[in-house]
């Protein structure tokens, strides 16, 4: 990563002094249009810098992705839709990274339903990203390498809007960039970055601001300190490292500021993942007869006593999907629901926001790996999953007589094959795996929303239900029927079509494709390697001519 670090530095310097082009100016841009159009060039540069790369760099991503791609159903062309490159791009994101990239998530509606990228505001990246590619493709789909380059040109702007924050504090607190820095100086940006991250609607202009907002967040964020530590011990790691390799002079430039921004991003979502696991386990102590759920009375209850923060209103979660109302007079708490929800996302940026890894998409992963195509027949995956254990089920396990039918109802639902990639699918893998596995609403009964968010939209300063409210759950009885919902709706990601190529076709479209790439990658492997070259100085007057 240290040659893209040097790549992605280079670039943005560069760019900051063409104002069409400027990732920092644009976050401050009023005008709608112009930010749009900002958006757009650098969308298309970031995008043609990758498709430039050698294969090396965009091996990881095709070796995660590939398992995922070779299950799921391809178009005529025997490559995938749209709506099967974001699903994939949204599972890869959550699982590698607890990333959840705005623009992919379905937010509550079938996949297939996503409208057409008609703006390219930061939620519309992807949509945009897309629409970039089904030009360059003749909209015939995306092969293993495209999705691999889509997946990494997201993570570019993951790191460049890292880096235009960067960027920004260094102008706050009066640092050149093309200075080295002290100790103290790396610190005071770094500590800036991370408070701005935890709290998206904040912008630091000044040291002032910085010892402000810090006050804040030791108010609202409890485990600040802890996280501050967590924050220490990750840059000390890569202090270490640096003196191993001994090619950083003393003091910190740009690029190795830059470099802790980038890690610290990517490592969030491991940092998060300890305090997901406290949480699953907390609502695992007060489950529910093994449902994957907690009645709301308990919930509530054990948030009066103190012990955890279990205080939102229901209305909150039942947007969320986190909230089981099949019996309306005992409504239920489904807990991976809730864990993955909104509620428990660590950062959120205008780009993405960092939220618990989904422990589901491991295990279907598995599935795929082990199967290589998008359907399956009811034993083999009842033998799979008969052995495939999770972080609360154990394996072998004898699989109970209502799974096994539902899995048999679901095959007389498609002619004997079970869909790897639908909602009954998805539905069953709940049921046997209730704490992992989410349970999949219909599209357009759920509606996501971040506390923010829900807060604006409702009109209300919080999230938290009252106190009278929550103590009026206390007092229900206990539920008499403890069977797990079933809800007889299929909604597939995408539609089963056979691959057909007309005859003659293959070599023509290969030709035309290496010749578009072709054109592409010349100039940009240029760049590429000016920006390679081991002064930084030569790199941006290279990439800049």
């Amino acid at each position: 990563m240290a040659f893209m670090g040097k790549f992605a530095v280079a670039a943005f310097v560069c760019a900051s002094s063409l104002p069409q082009a400027s990732a920092s100016q644009f976050l401050h841009l009023k005008d709608s249009e112009e930010k749009e159009q900002v958006m757009r060039e650098i969308m298309e540069r970031t995008l043609l810098a990758e498709l430039a790369m050698d294969a090396s760099h965009l091996a990881t991503y095709e070796d995660a992705l590939r398992p995922m791609y070779t299950a799921l159903p391809k178009n005529e062309h025997g490559l995938l839709e749209p709506t099967a490159v974001r699903y994939a791009l949204h599972r890869y994101f959550v699982q590698h990274y607890g990333r959840v990239v705005k623009g992919l998530e379905p937010q509550g509606q079938a996949w297939n339903s996503s409208s057409s990228a008609t703006t390219v505001m930061k939620s519309r990246v992807p949509a945009y990203i897309e629409s970039l590619f089904a030009t360059r493709l003749h909209g015939q789909g995306m092969g293993l390498h495209d999705v691999a380059v889509f997946a990494a040109t997201l993570s570019d702007f993951v790191h460049n809007e890292a880096l235009a924050d960067v960027m920004d504090l260094y102008k706050a607190f009066n640092i050149s960039s093309t200075s080295s820095l002290k100790k103290w100086e790396a610190d005071i940006v770094i500590r800036a970055y991370v408070l701005q991250l935890l709290n998206e609607n904040v912008t630091i202009k000044s040291p002032a601001d910085l010892e402000q907002e810090e006050r804040w967040m030791i108010e609202d964020f409890p485990a600040w300190d802890e996280f501050k530590e967590w924050v220490e011990d990750t840059r000390a790691t890569m202090a270490y490292r640096r003196s191993r390799r001994s090619l950083e002079p003393a003091g910190y430039s740009l690029e190795s500021v830059y470099g802790e921004v980038q890690e610290l991003s990517d490592s969030l979502g491991a940092y998060q993942d300890i305090s997901c696991r406290l949480l699953k386990s907390g609502l695992g102590e007060i489950e529910h007869k093994n449902t994957g759920r907690v009645l709301m009375s308990d919930f509530y209850r054990v948030g009066l006593e103190g012990k955890h923060l279990f205080i939102e209103h229901t209305d909150f979660l039942r947007r969320l999907g986190a909230l089981d109302e099949t019996d309306p007079q005992h409504p239920k708490l489904i807990i991976v629901n809730y864990v993955l929800s909104q509620a428990n996302c660590l950062a959120s940026t205008g780009f993405h926001s960092v939220c618990c890894y989904d422990e589901c998409q491991g295990l279907q992963g598995h599935l795929e790996r082990e199967i290589a195509a998008p359907v399956a027949t009811p034993s083999r995956i009842a033998d799979l999953v008969s052995k495939l254990r999770s972080d609360t089920v154990d394996a072998p396990r004898n699989l109970s007589a209502p799974l096994l039918k539902r899995l048999e109802e679901i095959a007389v639902h498609h002619d004997g094959q079970v869909p790897l990639h639908g909602r009954l699918f998805g539905q069953w893998m709940h049921h046997a795996y209730p704490l992992e596995c989410p349970f999949p609403h219909t599209s357009g009964t759920t509606s996501p929303l971040s506390p923010d968010e829900w807060m604006e939209a409702s009109g209300t300063d919080e999230v938290t239900a009252q106190e009278k409210f929550r103590k009026s759950f206390i007092k229900e009885s206990k539920p008499s029927d403890d069977a797990l919902p079933w809800l007889a709706v299929e909604e597939l990601v995408v539609a089963h079509k056979r691959a057909h190529r007309k005859k003659g076709m293959g070599f023509t479209r290969k030709l035309a494709a290496f010749v578009a790439v072709l054109a592409l990658a010349v100039p940009m492997a240029r760049l590429a390697m000016s920006a390679a070259m081991p002064r930084q100085k030569a790199a941006v007057e290279k990439f800049c001519v």
